[in-house]
């Protein structure tokens, strides 16, 4: 019938808005495509953030990390504190990996003096290839190196 055919072209308009909305909302692995710092800001953070830059202000040992903080955050865009929450054994490596980020509070095993507190829904945060190699490198040979790093999950 027509009613039911202009119901049908109705509900379909109205799946497709709402398609379109979510998915622009959601953050993709790729610089300059959310809100935050203008393409040149984000290129000077980066390149401040590499561990060989003369101008990177962390301590060597933590410089690779924080890098890959810095890389997460910007192209990605989690919360601090759903990051810092993060446990080596919520990461996937290799062709699919993600970040597992949970809601945990109050952990027995979080000794920091300020436990951070994650705002967001448990959900896992699939990584691009850039991301991919970065944390791969972090967790197979940088994080030995960090004096301390396996006293802790996160």
């Amino acid at each position: 019938s027509e009613i039911g055919t202009l119901r049908h072209q109705h509900l379909t308009e109205r799946q497709h808005k709402i398609a379109i909305t979510i998915s622009s909302s959601i953050p993709h692995d790729e610089p300059g495509k959310s809100e935050g710092l203008s393409p040149e800001l984000r290129e000077r953070l980066w390149d401040i953030a590499r561990p060989q830059s003369a101008e990177n202000p962390w301590q060597p040992a933590l410089r690779y990390r924080n890098q890959l903080i810095v890389q997460i955050m910007s192209r990605m865009g989690p919360r601090r504190g759903d990051l810092l929450k993060v446990r080596v054994s919520g990461v996937q490596t290799g062709l699919q990996a993600y970040i597992h980020i949970t809601r945990e509070r109050d952990s027995s095993e979080d000794s920091r003096r300020y436990e951070p507190r994650p705002k967001t829904l448990e959900r896992k945060i699939p990584l691009g290839a850039a991301l991919r190699g970065m944390t791969d490198d972090y967790l197979l040979k940088e994080r030995a190196r960090i004096q301390g790093a396996k006293r802790t999950p996160y």
